[in-house]
C-alpha cells in the first residue's frame, strides 16, 4: 500500500509540474483585481507595478524557487516596457531568488530589460543568471553581500540602525585590504562594506530599502497578512519593518497573496495590517517551485503530518525530470557516505548544525539512511527548523520541520555557535582555504558565499565536500592556491575548529602543519592519492581504510554517542 502510495504522489506531483511550466507558471490577466472591491488597499498586479517608482531600493524576500511574487515581477516589466516607468531601480534580494534563465517569472527577469535597474544587491548569485550577464555587459552594477550579514543588516536596518558590524568576512575576499570586497565587475564603484578602525571587525551597509515585495498566504480586509503556507519565511518581517519603521522616510510594502478572508485570527497575523499598503490577491501565488499557496507541498510546511519518506521520493523523481540540479553518481553518493561515517565518529546525540546546498544535499539524505538525522538538530539559514532539508529547486525548505523562524533569527544563532556544518566546494589548496564562490573571473562565474561564511564562523566541525575532478575538463580541485578565499584555514585554526575534506580518494583534516590524511578509500592507495595531488600532505600512522558500508551503502546504519 505504501508504494502504491508513492507511486499515486509522484504522478501528481509530475502533472503539477507539467501544468506548471506549460501554463501556470506565466501570469496573465494582470489588470484584474482579485481582492474585494471598494476597498483601497486591495489592487491588481498593474496597479501594484505603478506604486513603484524610478529609482526605488526594492527588496525581495525568501530563497531559491520559493516565495516568488511572480504576477507583480512580471508587472513592472510590462509597465517598464509600454511606459518607460519604473527605472533605474537598486534592486535587493537578500538570498538567491533566481530561475536559472528557465524563464520563469523570478525577480531575475528584471534585469534583461536595459534601464529597469541599475544596481542587483544579493548574497547568493548563482541562480540570478539574467543579472550577472547584464553586470557582464556593464549595464548593470552588481555587487555581492554574504546572505548571513545581509540579512542581519535588515535585522538592523528594521531597528533603524545603517550599519551591521561583524567578524566575519575577515582574512577572506570580503575583507577590502585582501580582495575586492562587495565589488563584482568593473563598472562598480561603490562600496558597502569597510574595516573598522581597530581593524578587528567588518561594517556592512547597503541603500536603505523603501519598496517591500513579500509573498505570502492570506490577507483580510484590514490587510493582516498570514504566511501559514509558506515553505519558508526568509526576511518577510524584517524587510516590512525595515521599510516601513526602521526607514528615516517609510516607504511602501506590496503583498501578493493567494486567498482573501474577511478577518483573520489574530493568532494567524504575521505581518499587522497597518505595515501593509497593498495587497494583490493571485490565486496562482507561489509557494515553491511549481507548487502554489492554494495546492502547496504540504511535507514543507510545520507539524503538516505528511510522510517525509514519501515527499523526499517525490522529489527526488522531480529533480530527475526538471533537470534543474545535476544528476548524482555513485562518487558523489559515496562522498556523501564517507562525510556521515566521521560524523558519526565525532557528533553527539543532540548536536545543532546545517546541511548546505549541492553536494552537501546528498549528505542529509544518506544522513537520514544512516539513522543519524532524528538525533540531531539540523537548521537551515532561510528558517525552517526539525526536518531534513529539501534537496534541488526546493533548497530552503525543510520535508517535515517542527519550526519557523525568520532568516536573520537564525543567522544570530549560528554566530552564537553550532557543532557541524556540510558544505561544497569549488577548491581547496595546500593551506586548507576554501574556495566554495568563484569559478571564473567573470562576473557570470560568480556564484556567492550565499550563507556560507556565517555557518563556517560559527561552525565547530566543518566538513566540506567536493568531487575530486572538475567534471567539465577534468581538472584536480586541488590546487596550490585558490582563486578566492571563502573560508580562511588560519583564521580556523586560530578558532579551534575541527575541518574536514572530503572527496573522492577519502578525507583530509587541517592541521597546524598542513593537511593530514585521516582516511582512505579501499582502492585508493597512499601513492595513488600523492601522484593525483598537487601539493605534499602529511601521512599518518593511523590512516584508516573505510569499511564497505561507506564503499556500498549496503547495511549502512551508524549510531551517535549519547
Amino acid at each position: 500500500m505504501e508504494r502504491i502510495g508513492d507511486f499515486f504522489a509522484i504522478v501528481w506531483a509530475v502533472l503539477r509540474l507539467l501544468y506548471w511550466k506549460y501554463w501556470g507558471s506565466e501570469p496573465r490577466r494582470l489588470e484584474k483585481n482579485y481582492g474585494p472591491p471598494n476597498n483601497p488597499k486591495f489592487i491588481s498586479a498593474a496597479e501594484a507595478a505603478q506604486k513603484i517608482k524610478s529609482g526605488s531600493v526594492v527588496v525581495a524576500s525568501d530563497l531559491g524557487i520559493t516565495g516568488w511574487c511572480s504576477a507583480i515581477f512580471k508587472a513592472v516589466v510590462v509597465s517598464f516596457k509600454r511606459v518607460g516607468e519604473p527605472q533605474g531601480l537598486v534592486v535587493e534580494p537578500i538570498a538567491g531568488q533566481g530561475d536559472r534563465n528557465r524563464g520563469f517569472w523570478s525577480i531575475d527577469r528584471w534585469a534583461e530589460f536595459p534601464g529597469l535597474v541599475s544596481m542587483w544587491i544579493t548574497g547568493h548569485h548563482e541562480t540570478f543568471y539574467r543579472a550577472r550577464q547584464a553586470a557582464d555587459q556593464g549595464r548593470i552594477k552588481m555587487f555581492c553581500i554574504p546572505q548571513g550579514e545581509f540579512s542581519q543588516l535588515f535585522a538592523a536596518l528594521m531597528k533603524g540602525m545603517d550599519q551591521f558590524l561583524t567578524k566575519v568576512g575577515l582574512k577572506t575576499f570580503m575583507d577590502p585590504r585582501l580582495g575586492p570586497g562587495t565589488r563584482l565587475g568593473g563598472n562598480t564603484t561603490e562600496q558597502f562594506v569597510t574595516v573598522t578602525p581597530d581593524g578587528n571587525q567588518l561594517c556592512y551597509t547597503c541603500p536603505w530599502p523603501n519598496v517591500a515585495i513579500i509573498n505570502a498566504t492570506t490577507a483580510d480586509k484590514h490587510g493582516n497578512v498570514s504566511v501559514k503556507r509558506c515553505a519558508l519565511y526568509g526576511e518577510k518581517f524584517a524587510a516590512v519593518m525595515a521599510v516601513k519603521v526602521g526607514n528615516p522616510k517609510p516607504g511602501i510594502v506590496i503583498v501578493q497573496a493567494a486567498y482573501y478572508v474577511d478577518e483573520l485570527a489574530s493568532e494567524d497575523i504575521y505581518i499587522p495590517g497597518h505595515l501593509v499598503d497593498y495587497v494583490v490577491i493571485r490565486p496562482e501565488t507561489p509557494q515553491a517551485f511549481f507548487y502554489s499557496q492554494r495546492h502547496p507541498f504540504w511535507a514543507l510546511i510545520p507539524n503538516s503530518g505528511v510522510n517525509s519518506r514519501r515527499a523526499l521520493e517525490v522529489i527526488k523523481w522531480i529533480c530527475q525530470i526538471a533537470k534543474l540540479t545535476p544528476r548524482r553518481t555513485l562518487k558523489d553518493n559515496v562522498v556523501a557516505r564517507i562525510v556521515v561515517y566521521l560524523m558519526s565518529k565525532i557528533l553527539k546525540i543532540g548536536d545543532d548544525g546545517n546541511i548546505g546546498v549541492g553536494l552537501a544535499e546528498v549528505v542529509a539524505y544518506w544522513m537520514r539512511r544512516a539513522g543519524l538525522t532524528a538525533n540531531l538538530k539540523i537548521k537551515i539559514e532561510s528558517g525552517p527548523e526539525g526536518g531534513t532539508p529539501a534537496p534541488g529547486p526546493f533548497f530552503g525548505g525543510m520535508i517535515g520541520p517542527t519550526k519557523m523562524y525568520e532568516s536573520w533569527e537564525v543567522f544570530a544563532d549560528f554566530m552564537k555557535g553550532i557543532a557541524f556544518a556540510v558544505l561544497g566546494a569549488l577548491e581547496i589548496d595546500q593551506k586548507g582555504n576554501v574556495n566554495l564562490s568563484r569559478f571564473g573571473k567573470l562576473v557570470s562565474q560568480f556564484v556567492g558565499p550565499g550563507g556560507a561564511m556565517t555557518i563556517m564562523h560559527g561552525a565547530r566541525n566543518l566538513f566540506f565536500v567536493m568531487r575530486l575532478h572538475n567534471e567539465k575538463n577534468g581538472a584536480v580541485r586541488f590546487v596550490e592556491k585558490v582563486m578566492e578565499v571563502t573560508f580562511n584555514a588560519d583564521e580556523a585554526l586560530r578558532a579551534g575548529k575541527r575541518v574536514f575534506y572530503v572527496t573522492d580518494f577519502g578525507a583530509l583534516e587541517l592541521t597546524e602543519n598542513g593537511l593530514k590524511l585521516i582516511a582512505r578509500m579501499p582502492d585508493w592507495t597512499i601513492e595513488r592519492i600523492r601522484a593525483v595531488l598537487p601539493f605534499p600532505i602529511i601521512i599518518g600512522q593511523d590512516v584508516e581504510v573505510l569499511p564497505q558500508t561507506v564503499v556500498t551503502g549496503q547495511c549502512f546504519q551508524l549510531n551517535l554517542e549519547a
